[in-house]
């Protein structure tokens, strides 16, 4: 008998909803995985899987508030990813920030 594919569902979000310095350097949270969508220092975005917690429970890793807030929306709509793109749309739901 063979398994079911595993479904993930992922929310597209604009890097508005991030500080641009938060933003810029998501890679260097050491408790965040987050792939740029392009090589190089001029991304346009970050894939970013959605962990099950809500912080890293070692403070030295703690994460900024307006990633976590992003996190917990995304988990709260049942999405495992986040695709962070400079041209998705914003949404009412999260704060927006001017670059």
């Amino acid at each position: 008998m063979s398994a079911q594919p595993q479904i993930h569902y992922m929310v597209e979000l604009s890097t508005g909803h991030l500080p641009y310095e938060i933003c810029r350097s998501l890679a260097d949270y050491d408790a965040v995985i987050a792939y740029p969508l392009t090589a190089g220092a001029d991304s346009f975005g970050w894939l970013l899987p959605v962990p099950d917690h809500q912080q890293p429970t070692d403070p030295d890793r703690q994460l900024p508030a307006e990633l976590v807030a992003i996190y917990r929306y995304a988990r709260l709509i049942g999405c495992t990813y986040i695709l962070l793109d400079r041209d998705a749309n914003t949404i009412a739901d999260l704060p927006l920030w001017d670059w």
